[in-house]
């Protein structure tokens, strides 16, 4: 028979990069854990790496300025936890006090959301749980991005009321398909195909299975005619700066303009429109 895990009560804190106290917003890039019973202190930061989340969010503020201050709040998490569990011996009294004097509000570039608990027999393991819930948003797939960014594309071009609408169809046939969410049909001839397409894979290599997967379904279906002439993928990439991802993007961006495949940024939406109105440059790659 098993033995039971005991469950021990933690605390922990939301790390929130918040530069502008007049709007109030923020980006959280870290969490914090205390767990007294245990004698135990210990924190996660976003990598200074990735920074690129954090200065698109907040424009004004510049990378360096960033990766000064989580260099320095980094610092000073290290020195309170060596004071947690070398000087407080991981006493259970002085390390809920000192998690609770760390969390209390204050006015400050980085600071904390209220603390909240967590039952856990792992503190080190629900640490890096809570990072990749709240800060890596794990729970996000890649296809509910894909979703979002399906929604908005089609909701900008139904906003255009076009004579021939776009609408979703499946197009090929039984060797070699596709679900496309905005095609364009004269008669029941389609004319367009307009396909919203997530390239911001965390890493390289689902950046080019994902990518792969549609280079080798347009291939096929090309071949066999299934296909309209004028396709636009309509691409979220991941940032230039992060430069192993920015290279598989690249390669499946290039393939697709092998096949004659019209790429734009998700977030071109003139070059999107000019796509969807324009009969005179259906097959001018963008």
């Amino acid at each position: 028979m098993e033995a039971s895990v005991k469950m021990h009560a933690c605390r922990y804190a939301i790390v929130r990069f918040a530069p502008f106290p007049e709007t109030e917003e923020f980006v959280n890039i870290g969490v914090i854990v205390a767990c007294p019973s245990l004698g135990y202190f210990g924190f996660k930061l976003q990598q200074k790496k990735r920074h690129g989340r954090v200065t698109n969010f907040f424009p004004d503020v510049g990378r360096e300025s960033y990766k000064e201050a989580i260099e320095m709040f980094s610092r000073e998490l290290s020195r309170i936890q060596y004071i947690a569990h070398s000087d407080l011996k991981g006493s259970p009294v002085e390390i809920r006090n000192l998690f609770e004097a760390l969390v209390h509000p204050r006015e400050a570039l980085i600071k904390f959301s209220n603390p909240r608990a967590r039952m856990a027999d792992d503190p080190a393991d629900i640490l890096n749980k809570l990072f990749g819930y709240y800060v890596e948003r794990n729970f996000v797939t890649f296809e509910y991005k894909e979703t979002i960014l399906e929604r908005r594309i089609r909701n900008l071009v139904h906003s255009l009321k076009l004579p021939k609408p776009f609408k979703a169809l499946e197009l090929g046939d039984e060797f070699a398909s596709a679900h496309f969410p905005l095609v364009q049909e004269d008669g029941s001839r389609p004319i367009k195909a307009i396909k919203p397409f997530y390239l911001a894979q965390p890493e390289p290599s689902k950046i080019i299975a994902h990518g792969g997967l549609w280079v080798d379904r347009i291939r096929r279906m090309q071949r066999r005619r299934t296909l309209p002439n004028a396709i636009m993928f309509a691409i979220e990439a991941p940032p230039k700066d992060d430069s192993k991802r920015y290279a598989a993007f690249e390669e499946i961006n290039s393939d697709l303009n092998v096949l004659n495949i019209v790429t734009v940024s998700s977030q071109a939406d003139e070059k999107i429109i000019d796509f969807a109105t324009d009969d005179h440059h259906l097959f001018h790659r963008l």
